[in-house]
C-alpha cells in the first residue's frame, strides 16, 4: 500500500469507531450523519482488507487487526493534533473540550459534583466525561488519547506519573432507623451481625482481609461489585457494610445512614491522579488537573473527614 494513494481523512472516522465500537456513537463524536459514518466504516474496510468491526449479536466486536491498529493510530493523531498543526492558546471560558476523567464510581461520587462545579463556572462551554466502568489498567486506559486523568486507589500500581490528592479511611455502616441494632459495634458484635460484602471477583478490600486476619467471622448474607449498590441494600435490614468514609457521608445527606467506626486498625485508603506524560505539554490537560486539585482541596484539608 502507498500512502499517497491512501485518502487520510479516514484515519479520524476510524479511531473514533474502534473506541465507540458502535455508528451511532462514532457518528455522534464525529458530527457526522449514520450513513457518512457507515461510509467511511465501508472504506476503511476496504482499504484495511478486513472487516475491522464485526457484529456478535446487537454489538461490534473488533478484528484482531482493528486491535492492533489502536495504539498506533492514537499515537499518529496525538502527535498530529498537538506537534503538526499549529498549536492554539488554550482559554478555559472559551474552550469547548470534553475533559474525560476515569475512576471509580465511589471516587467520581466524592470528586465529581465539585469538578463540575468548578468546570461550570470556569470553563462553561466545556464539558465533562465522567467514566467509571472501564476494563484493563490504569496505563492501559491512559494510552487513549481521549482519557486526561485516571483517579486510582494508592494499592494499584501504574508506569505513570502520580500524585496523591487526598487520603479516605473505612468505615461501618447501617440503617440509621434500625432501634435493634446495638450501641456500639464491637468485634464480637460484628461477628454476630448479617453483612453485606463487597466481591468483585478475586478482588477483596483491605478491611474485610483485616477482619478474616484478626479471626471475625462474616455473616454475609449478600455479596455486592458496586459500593454505591450497599447503602440501597442496607436500608431496612439488620445488615452491617464497609464504605468509604468520605462515600458513606456523602450518601447520609440523602440516606438514613448510621455511619460508626470499624473496630480493628485498618490502613487508609488514597486516591492518586495518574496521568499520560505524552500529555504534560497539554494546557488544557493541565489546567484539567490544577482545578481536580483544587476540587480535591478541601478533602486535603487538616481536620476534613478522612
Amino acid at each position: 500500500m502507498d500512502l499517497v494513494d491512501v485518502n487520510l481523512n479516514l484515519l479520524v472516522p476510524l479511531q473514533a469507531l474502534l473506541h465507540e465500537r458502535s455508528i451511532t456513537a462514532a457518528a455522534r463524536q464525529l458530527g457526522l450523519s449514520q450513513p457518512a459514518t457507515s461510509h467511511a466504516l465501508a472504506r476503511c474496510r476496504r482499504l484495511f482488507g478486513d472487516e475491522l468491526l464485526h457484529r456478535v449479536g446487537r454489538e461490534y466486536e473488533l478484528t484482531p487487526r482493528a486491535l492492533a491498529l489502536l495504539e498506533p493510530l492514537d499515537e499518529i493523531l496525538s502527535k498530529i493534533r498537538g506537534t503538526v498543526l499549529e498549536p492554539v492558546v488554550f482559554d478555559p471560558a472559551t474552550t469547548r473540550r470534553t475533559f474525560t476523567v476515569a475512576a471509580t464510581n465511589p471516587t467520581l461520587a466524592v470528586v465529581g459534583p465539585r469538578l463540575l462545579e468548578l468546570l461550570s463556572e470556569r470553563a462553561p462551554y466545556a464539558r465533562l466525561r465522567l467514566l467509571s466502568n472501564y476494563g484493563g489498567t490504569a496505563d492501559e486506559l491512559l494510552q487513549s488519547a481521549d482519557v486526561d486523568v485516571a483517579l486510582v486507589p494508592d494499592v494499584l500500581p501504574t508506569g505513570h506519573p502520580r500524585r496523591r490528592l487526598y487520603t479516605d479511611r473505612w468505615v461501618l455502616v447501617a440503617d440509621a432507623r434500625r432501634a435493634d441494632l446495638p450501641e456500639r459495634f464491637t468485634v464480637d458484635v460484628l461477628g454476630s451481625l448479617p453483612c453485606a460484602v463487597f466481591e468483585d471477583g478475586a478482588a477483596r478490600i483491605l478491611p474485610e482481609r483485616n477482619l478474616e486476619a484478626n479471626g471475625v467471622p462474616r455473616q454475609a448474607r449478600v455479596y455486592y461489585s458496586d459500593f454505591l449498590l450497599a447503602p440501597m441494600l442496607l436500608l431496612d435490614t439488620r445488615m452491617v457494610g464497609i464504605l468509604q468514609e468520605r462515600l458513606a457521608r456523602h450518601l447520609a445527606t440523602h440516606l438514613p445512614l448510621r455511619i460508626e467506626p470499624l473496630p480493628i486498625d485498618t490502613t487508609r485508603l488514597g486516591i492518586d491522579e495518574v496521568w499520560n506524560p505524552r500529555a504534560a505539554h497539554d494546557e488544557a490537560a493541565q489546567w484539567l488537573r490544577r482545578t481536580l486539585r483544587e476540587a480535591t482541596g478541601p478533602l486535603r484539608e487538616p481536620g476534613s473527614q478522612a
